[in-house]
């Protein structure tokens, strides 16, 4: 997201939003607990965790594929090494969200993941169809992330606008390649259980849009590229 924020210095006290310049930073920063945690001076202490989390999650995922010479697991480990490079140099946020509900659920809509149940014995005839959806989901969120580049973020904060690349043919392509994934996860490790983790996945992304579009709202770059790129998830269906 690369749309200047500079003129955005008024505070709007009645939308669940706020908006400034990073001169107003520090002056805005006093004024909420809430939003003193995660701009100004705490964003790097923030980020810093974001990454160390992060690199513990590729720790793990890089053992597994070891041990077991799995494939989605190495590409989960480039996923997530990735991000944690981004943690450290993502721009600083330009607008965030004050709405506690729209965190809640980016942080549920991130982990939500650990709830699939890998079990080799639910794995069918149709596990290599799954790992090629899953590949085929990896290599799509690679390259989303790539194309969103130090704009990255979790939590509902606007911290640049990102209009190329991916971002040419839907507005939330890193959601949809998730999706993606669980998709071939699923395909893999077929199950009621698994099928019900899809849905719920589905439905935090969803909630995930609307909390985050919420936010951009608020910004004339991005309401001319919601007309330009009119699609959130699905080129030409959604």
């Amino acid at each position: 997201m690369k749309t200047d924020f500079m003129q955005s210095t008024v505070i709007n006290k009645s939308s669940a939003t706020r908006r400034y310049d990073p001169v107003e930073i520090a002056r805005l920063s006093s004024r909420s607990k809430f939003r003193n945690y995660f701009i100004g001076r705490y964003e790097a202490y923030w980020n810093v965790i974001w990454c160390a989390i992060t690199l513990m999650l590729a720790l793990d995922a890089i053992l597994f594929a070891i041990e077991n010479r799995e494939i989605e697991s190495l590409v989960y480990f480039l996923i997530h090494m990735e991000i944690a490079i981004l943690f450290l140099v993502r721009n600083q946020p330009r607008a965030i969200s004050d709405n506690s509900t729209g965190y809640l659920v980016a942080v549920l809509s991130t982990f939500y993941l650990f709830l699939f149940d890998p079990d080799p014995s639910l794995q069918t005839a149709l596990q290599p169809v799954g790992l090629a959806v899953t590949l085929a989901g990896s290599a799509l969120c690679l390259l989303s992330i790539l194309s969103i580049g130090r704009c990255f973020g979790i939590l509902p904060m606007d911290r640049g606008l990102q209009t190329n690349h991916m971002y040419r043919f839907v507005r939330h392509p890193i959601y949809a390649s998730y999706i993606v994934m669980d998709l071939g996860l699923l395909l893999s490790y077929s199950s009621l259980w698994n099928l019900l983790v899809l849905g719920i996945g589905i439905a935090l992304f969803l909630w995930r849009i609307g909390f985050e579009e919420h936010l951009l709202a608020g910004n004339s770059g991005y309401r001319m590229y919601r007309k330009t790129t009119p699609f959130r998830l699905i080129p030409g269906v959604y």
